[in-house]
């Protein structure tokens, strides 16, 4: 995610489309985490 961030703050996007776009990439982490805590719990692992 990190270089992900920086590339959005190198970029030519104004200030409110740098702060959606980081934004979007941390819901994008947060709900990855929680699929792969989901799956871990799950029996037999994750759904095929």
């Amino acid at each position: 995610m990190d270089g992900a961030t920086k590339r959005v703050d190198s970029s030519d996007m104004t200030p409110e489309q740098k702060k959606a776009a980081t934004d979007y990439l941390r819901q994008g982490a947060a709900n990855a985490e929680q699929i792969k805590k989901s799956a871990q719990g799950a029996p037999g692992g994750a759904p095929k």
